[in-house]
């Protein structure tokens, strides 16, 4: 415990003393106070009556019984344990807040001035050589063999310092150690890439390479800092950059890449630098990728780019499974990451490679044979206690894999089939030994599956021109299919709980796909049986095009009958709660939909039924009206579910009145349009003429006084503000529209209906105001 955190303890201890105290001392004050006034009582009454003492008996005083151990534990509470301070501690002064301070920018100081400065330093003085070293190169200063010995002088001088100052300077000696390691890593480089090739021959230079590799892992190692082989790898890797002189010697450059990286794995077998480690990863992907997507020659390098390829996918394979196999580790989340990300890299470049090749048909293979690398050593580390963390992400790259072979060697139906097993089998394995990574994957799975079905359906349903045998017909058996094997996911998910972390939402996810699946085959069944009787309609040069309209409806009423039957099934058996609010949901969404699309199309086939001569080629059928009042059943059966759903949310009070209203406006809406039908079909009046307007504000108004009526006889002011909306709607229509070019019968027909409606609610008003509401009768003329 430092001497600050003593000081603050023994503060607080204090201060729990001091306010234990004050409570003593307000209980004693207390006390103190009752005691004197029965004590002025008994004065009292002695003085009152003092001659009958000895005749009146004495008047007990009840005795005041205090439990002084209910006093002690209500009021002092146990005091808090204090740590013994040592001779030592209690030797060392508090330190207060400005020194504290003061000692915190000493130490910022001390960072900058005796540790970020040298390192920026050492890399500005790298960077300095690199580039004096190219414009004494390009201006010709120099010969070849005096700048080779030149660099190679300056980095062994670099080195030789830092050694000399390790006693005393450690980390900056470690700096300059490194430093020097990187100026002779390029210098070995540049010798053979740069100058004629004789002056340091290939051989030569990469055996010096190999050596300061090893000189560099020894020195990092024994001096146990990162920072060696972080600054000697950023320097080994960026200075080749700065003395690119174009030459194209690529596979030498990747050659001298793969010796540092050779360092990099060689130090984590020792020491696991994540740091190192990560960055020579990134480094070393982004060049190669560089060099196959920009400069390389699949004529001539397709050899070198496999050798490369597989020796930094190796290389840092090992590099990230090694220590801590070695030392019996656990795996960290970015260790697995970049683990998966060395992989990926690793396949996608190698694909790459097999595409721009005459060996495109072994890319379903070198998949496979990538999650067969995966799974072989994940079955080598499965040796209890192994780290289950590293053998989920092995295994479940080889599904992975496995999957994608799977993709590219299959076409669609077949790959969706397969990807939804695995999906089937992953989460099978994941609800059994409770391991949310196989659950999880296989989400994965099922998400690709779902998109590969979706893509066999377009192609089936929607772009083919073929007519197919209804549900009889390969895209409706593969659906079958899918549907089955989400159903034994959704069995499963009810057998067996598994991970209860993800348990409650990985169901709801298995349900969802179960019921949008199950839609989805029906819906498409619909559409392309309802859009290849449009299209074999071509007659005279034109298609009928009601049967567009009678399509869309039929899709709409499907949906309509499926959240229906959804919804009742959920309501007296299931009763889920998700899927409760998913029905009201989309059962407000599917009413919405009924009133815009449903409405229009059903108008637009009852005009056209009524002027059949706009389509002389087909023959219109009482089916275009009586079509409507299915679709009208279908809402009044969503509406109920409406309302016994929210009944079961416990949402009815509070939406009460929103609901009937809401119902009187389903209601109105339905009525005006059978007005419209009645007036066309039966009385023969025409859509656009006068009796048609007027009607509807006679209805409008008559379903007005209704809705105050109700709202008095419901005590619902929702209600009647509504009913007086709908009324200063019909007037205003009356007055914009209705009188425009009317009789004077019409006219005079109109006003007294009107208002004998307004008197009639102006009397309910009157009547009702004082009974139903409780108001005071009040005059309201």
């Amino acid at each position: 415990m430092t001497p600050q955190e003593q000081l603050q303890e023994l503060i607080t201890r204090l201060d729990q003393l001091s306010l234990q105290q004050q409570r003593m001392s307000n209980e004693i004050i207390h006390l103190r106070g009752q005691i004197n006034r029965l004590k002025g009582i008994i004065k009292k009454e002695e003085k009152a009556t003092p001659e009958a003492e000895s005749s009146t008996p004495t008047t007990e005083i009840p005795e005041i019984k205090i439990d002084f151990e209910k006093l002690k534990q209500r009021t002092i509470p146990p005091p808090l344990p204090v740590k013994p301070v040592s001779a030592d501690e209690s030797s060392v002064k508090p330190t207060i807040k400005g020194s504290a301070n003061k000692n915190k920018a000493f130490d910022l100081e001390r960072f900058i001035g005796g540790n970020l400065i040298n390192k920026i330093g050492i890399l500005i003085l790298i960077i300095g050589l690199g580039l004096f070293t190219k414009y004494a190169i390009d201006n010709g200063y120099f010969p070849p063999i005096v700048r080779l010995v030149g660099s190679f002088l300056a980095g062994l001088t670099l080195v030789l310092l830092g050694y000399r100052l390790k006693p005393k300077y450690k980390t900056y000696s470690a700096v300059l150690f490194s430093g020097g390691m990187a100026v002779l890593y390029f210098s070995a480089y540049g010798g053979h890439a740069f100058y004629d090739p004789s002056l340091l021959p290939r051989t030569t230079a990469f055996i010096l390479m190999v050596v300061f590799t090893v000189v560099t892992v020894l020195a990092a190692l024994m001096y146990n800092l990162q920072i060696i082989a972080l600054l000697g790898m950023v320097g080994a890797y960026s200075v080749p950059l700065f003395l690119s002189n174009d030459s194209g010697n690529y596979v030498f450059f990747l050659g001298y890449i793969a010796i540092i990286n050779t360092g990099i794995l060689l130090v984590s077998l020792r020491q696991f630098w994540r740091g190192t480690l990560y960055v020579s990863l990134i480094l070393t992907w982004i060049t190669f990728a560089f060099w196959v997507l920009v400069e390389y020659d699949p004529a001539v390098e397709t050899t070198s780019a496999w050798i490369f390829n597989i020796l930094f996918f190796g290389l840092f394979y090992t590099a990230l499974v090694a220590y801590n196999l070695r030392n019996k580790r656990k795996f960290s989340v970015d260790n697995i990451m970049m683990t998966i990300l060395n992989a990926f890299i690793f396949y996608g470049l190698g694909m790459y490679l097999l595409e721009n090749s005459d060996l495109q048909r072994f890319q379903g293979l070198f998949t496979l044979s990538n999650g067969l690398v995966h799974l072989g050593l994940a079955y080598a580390l499965y040796r209890p206690p192994s780290d289950k963390l590293i053998f989920y992400t092995l295994t479940g790259l080889f599904w992975l894999f496995l999957t994608i072979a799977i993709g590219v060697e299959f076409d669609a139906a077949n790959l969706a089939l397969l990807w939804l097993g695995e999906a089937v089998l992953l989460f099978y394995i994941g609800r059994r030994s409770e391991v949310a990574a196989f659950e999880i994957g296989s989400y994965l799975l099922l998400f690709l599956g779902g998109i590969m079905l979706v893509n066999y359906w377009d192609e089936g349903y929607f772009e083919s021109l073929v007519h197919l045998r209804p549900l009889a017909n390969s895209y409706f058996g593969t659906s079958c299919l899918a549907l089955l094997g989400i159903g034994v996911m959704l069995w499963i998910s009810q057998r067996w709980k598994g991970n209860t972390e993800i348990g409650t939402f990985s169901n709801a996810i298995v349900g969802s796909v179960f019921v949008i699946l199950l839609y989805a085959m029906m819906f498409n069944e619909i559409y392309h049986q309802a859009s290849m009787s449009y299209l074999n309609s071509f007659t005279n040069n034109r298609y009928q095009s009601d049967l567009l309209s009678f399509r869309n409806l039929w899709l709409l009423y499907y949906s309509l009958s499926f959240v229906l039957g959804m919804g009742l099934l959920n309501h007296f058996w299931l009763k889920q709660k998700a899927l409760t609010w998913m029905t009201l949901i989309l059962s407000l969404l599917l009413i919405a939909v009924f009133l815009t699309m449903g409405l229009y199309e059903l108008n637009l086939l009852r005009t056209n039924y009524l002027t059949p001569a706009y389509t002389p080629e087909f023959e219109e059928t009482s089916k275009w009206i009586w079509i409507r009042y299915l679709g009208y059943g279908l809402v009044a059966g969503i509406a109920y579910l409406v309302f016994q759903t929210v009944h079961k949310l416990d949402l009815w009070e509070r939406s009460r009145e929103w609901l009937n209203l809401g119902m009187h406006g389903l209601i109105l809406v339905f009525l005006s349009n059978e007005l419209t039908t009645f007036m066309a079909i039966i009385a023969g009046v025409d859509i656009d003429s006068l009796a048609h307007r007027v009607g509807y504000s006679i209805l409008w108004a008559l379903y007005a006084l209704m809705l105050i009526f109700i709202g008095f006889r419901k005590r619902s002011k929702l209600l009647r503000i509504a009913g007086i909306a709908l009324f200063a709607l019909t007037l205003l229509k009356i007055f914009l529209v209705d009188l425009i070019d009317i009789s004077t019968e019409s006219r005079i027909f109109l006003f007294v209906a009107v208002g004998v409606l307004l008197l009639v609610t102006s009397y309910l008003y009157q009547k009702y105001a004082e009974v139903l509401l409780g108001e005071e009768r009040k005059d309201l003329d």
